[in-house]
């Protein structure tokens, strides 16, 4: 008789376990401030940010800024909730997607990673170096400081400093900040096709940038 409680217990824990997973499988998605809860997600960017780095911008700056983004994980449906978290992006009239915010849940962030990379656009961005080392463990190539330098000049609102390290002026009053700069393969291929000056500087330094995901 314990035997068989034991056992229905067990089954029991098992229903919950993949309940709950089908449950973060069904919130994985692809959404925008107009079709969400602007103030959770808000809160969920403020909250990482100021973790990140101290600061964060106010909410009337974020619906400014972040209008046209999208959003790519695991949807707040809940107050506070603590399984979403999302890749944030927006797309360039080059054609290319620049990364924009990242903030939340780590697993609904992979995930959000792994939406992204699913649209095969080329997508760059400066990003936090814990943030790079998740990017990386998804495919991305983490940029070499002496290939950010090369770079740097092309991306409005990024240069790097004396140390090679890119620096970022974040507007809204955030001043400049330290990031890692990641990109994908394909946006190696859209620097090649239309870049092929600077792509060719880049491939003939030596580095090993354009043939792998530094992984």
């Amino acid at each position: 008789m314990k035997f068989k409680n034991w056992l229905e217990q067990k089954e029991l824990s098992l229903i919950a376990i993949k309940e709950q997973f089908f449950l973060f499988e069904s919130q994985q998605e692809e959404f925008t401030l107009n079709n969400s809860d602007p103030n959770e997600i808000y809160e969920i960017f403020k909250n990482s940010y100021n973790q990140s780095t101290g600061q964060s911008w106010d909410y009337n700056t974020f619906l400014s800024r972040a209008y046209d983004w999208v959003f790519f994980g695991v949807k707040p449906t809940v107050k506070n909730d603590e399984k979403a978290g999302f890749v944030a992006v927006r797309f360039q009239r080059s054609g290319i997607i620049k990364l924009t915010g990242v903030a939340g849940n780590k697993r609904a962030i992979l995930r959000g990673i792994d939406l992204l990379s699913s649209k095969n656009m080329p997508v760059w961005g400066g990003v936090s170096s814990d943030i790079a080392d998740m990017a990386k463990r998804k495919g991305f190539i983490v940029v070499p400081k002496e290939v950010a330098q090369k770079i740097g000049p092309f991306i409005p609102n990024f240069a790097t400093d004396g140390e090679g390290d890119v620096v970022a002026n974040i507007t809204g009053g955030i001043g400049v900040v330290k990031k890692v700069l990641i990109v994908n393969q394909n946006y190696l291929n859209w620097l090649q096709k239309n870049n092929p000056i600077l792509f060719n500087q880049i491939n003939n330094s030596g580095n090993e940038l354009l043939n792998t995901t530094n992984a």
